[in-house]
């Protein structure tokens, strides 16, 4: 038991020490400041954020350009035993309650600002083993 236990230490070790390497994006980001004429719990999504994923993979959310109805996003995560770093973008709709979802055949991207209008709470649900992953970001410059 206690070499398990220390095997299981070393894999979390390392799982954190890969994931912290630097994420990926594409070359061209570009973020536009929204519009006076939006709600401000909208508009404070504009920029870069970024936590961990259940405290072991970096995530990272870009709201290139966001408005009222739709958001340019690009998300990005890092690498990980099993997982090859990677992004994502596309043009997703503002949900009610301050909400970005993005969905595809694997998963489904949940984001939403906090109150503060300083973190966004994430969640990915997997749609073929059904976990769940869970984030808490903060704006990054």
């Amino acid at each position: 038991m206690k070499k398990y236990y220390s095997y299981l230490c070393l894999i979390s070790i390392f799982a954190i020490f890969v994931s912290c390497a630097s994420l990926p994006l594409p070359e061209d980001v570009s973020i536009t400041s929204p519009s006076d004429n939006i709600p401000k719990e909208i508009a404070a999504f504009s920029g870069k954020w970024k936590g961990m994923w259940n405290n072991y993979l970096d995530g990272m959310l870009v709201v290139e350009r966001i408005d009222q109805s739709k958001a340019d996003i690009i998300i990005s995560w890092g690498e990980v035993y099993g997982v090859e770093k990677g992004y994502l973008r596309a043009t997703v709709d503002v949900q009610p309650g301050s909400t970005i979802e993005y969905e595809d055949k694997v998963n489904k991207w949940t984001f939403t600002m906090n109150q503060d209008l300083n973190s966004v709470s994430g969640v990915i649900l997997e749609k073929a083993p059904k976990a769940k992953m869970k984030i808490l970001m903060k704006r990054v410059k």
